[in-house]
């Protein structure tokens, strides 16, 4: 019973990724205790508002949905060759899902055909789908999935805010099921030994959520900079960064720009300490961590560090 249940709630997740909400899922969705609690209930007379809302949150602020990326050397230790030959073997037809193979929906899609498959067979087929689930979950989901649930949470209004949550529950009882009980751990460079050599290296860990420990969506560091009156400029995340960096010194305002990362990164912890579980106290230290280094920023002047 509870490898149909898991079935259902990755298939489930894969729609809510992959495309804006439709009234049938509502339906499906409404009944779960995730979902009990919201107070305005979706209404589906202007469809458009749903697809404006699911662009917003999935690319204009730029939410990956995928995880490879997310080490320094932007892997996570595993290649689209591994997934490649992971969704080949299971005759997982990957490419009609229109998105990447490390795709978050994509990967949930498989999990879901994998937990079919599981409530399918018995012997050792059902033992080989169990393991596969294992190392999966371990291999390319867990390493980064409570960071994505929290960005969700952050930049999600009330309903994504329950996807967010609905994932991190379906997750947690899937790892139970399969006794996986600790999150594969990477080895992070000790804080207090980076040294900076520029505000553009500072940008760069800053807006590196693996680094950081959360993420900076471009409208947040528009945020900041018009709220202390610095021009922003143009660019990817990482150039608005530097350059809200190099104005702050120019106008004596770097103290309230890094009190500004602090606070936000204080809204990002208090999200983390909801998810009770291994996976997340790795990004709850990374951010514990971040927020050491800033303060070391703060004061007294940042050319003494850089």
């Amino acid at each position: 019973m509870i490898w149909r249940s898991l079935t259902n709630a990755y298939s489930m997740i894969s729609e809510l990724i992959r495309v804006p909400l439709r009234f049938e899922l509502w339906e499906c969705l409404a009944s779960l205790p995730e979902f009990q609690s919201i107070k305005e209930v979706p209404y589906f007379d202007q469809q458009d508002d749903w697809s404006s809302l699911h662009d917003e949150i999935f690319h204009r602020q730029a939410i990956a949905n995928s995880g490879i990326y997310l080490n320094r050397s932007n892997q996570l230790g595993t290649s689209e060759e591994e997934l490649s030959r992971i969704y080949c073997r299971w005759s997982f037809p990957w490419q009609e899902y229109g998105a990447s193979l490390s795709d978050l929906s994509v990967q949930s899609h498989l999990l879901a055909h994998l937990c079919l498959y599981t409530s399918q067979h018995s012997g050792r087929g059902m033992s080989v789908a169990i393991e596969e689930q294992r190392e999966f979950l371990s291999r390319h989901v867990l390493p980064w999935i409570f960071c994505y649930c929290t960005t969700l949470t952050v930049y999600g209004n009330e309903f994504y805010r329950a996807v967010a949550e609905f994932m991190v529950t379906t997750m947690s009882v899937h790892c139970q099921e399969l006794g996986i009980t600790q999150c594969p751990q990477e080895t992070d460079t000790e804080l207090a030994t980076l040294e900076f050599s520029s505000l553009r290296q500072l940008a760069e860990w800053i807006g590196s959520h693996s680094q950081s420990g959360f993420f900076l969506a471009r409208h947040s560091i528009i945020s900041i900079g018009r709220k202390l009156g610095l021009a922003v400029g143009f660019g990817n995340r990482i150039d608005l960064l530097e350059n809200i960096f190099s104005e702050a010194l120019h106008y004596s305002s770097w103290a309230a720009v890094i009190e500004e990362l602090i606070t936000f990164s204080h809204g990002w912890q208090s999200i983390l300490e909801c998810y009770h579980n291994e996976g997340s106290q790795r990004w709850r230290l990374k951010n514990m961590a971040t927020r050491r280094l800033l303060r070391a920023f703060q004061m007294p002047s940042p050319s003494d560090h850089i």
